[in-house]
């Protein structure tokens, strides 16, 4: 199996396809930002949303636990995160094999060294729609 090199990897905005990026629009109450609807993400699976400020590619991702919304960017190299392969709670970096819990961040696959965790947001379902509040504050930035 021939794996391709690590520069596309670590690339700033996710190509259109898989993932492809969702224009979000603020909830009239300010509650969070309207993503989706609930439809499209059952249909796509993820959704990459990219928002303006702070400058942020988030991953939505629906599971049988629930939705959930991380950085698009994994904290071990900068890979993206939306090619990843999620599996209960957790989704696993391409890149890397890295396995991080979808609602703590935390790294649950390295044993040794230290991975900072990936930045989460809370997501829900309202309404038939998704939508998610971005902390306001630092995101994790590669190692």
């Amino acid at each position: 199996m021939h794996l391709p090199l690590l520069a596309p990897w670590r690339r700033q905005r996710p190509r259109p396809g898989f993932g492809d990026s969702a224009e979000p629009e603020v909830v009239p109450d300010g509650e969070g930002l309207d993503v989706c609807s609930v439809a499209e993400l059952d249909r796509r699976g993820r959704v990459v949303v990219s928002l303006p400020d702070p400058a942020l590619d988030v991953l939505v991702v629906k599971t049988a636990k629930g939705v959930y919304a991380v950085d698009n960017c994994c904290p071990h190299l900068g890979a993206a995160l939306e090619t990843g392969l999620v599996r209960a709670q957790t989704i696993t970096c391409a890149a890397h094999s890295l396995r991080f819990d979808l609602g703590s961040g935390r790294c649950v696959s390295q044993r040794r060294g230290r991975t900072p965790p990936l930045t989460t947001m809370r997501a829900w379902i309202a309404e038939g729609r998704v939508l998610l509040t971005v902390p306001s504050g630092q995101r994790t930035l590669p190692a």
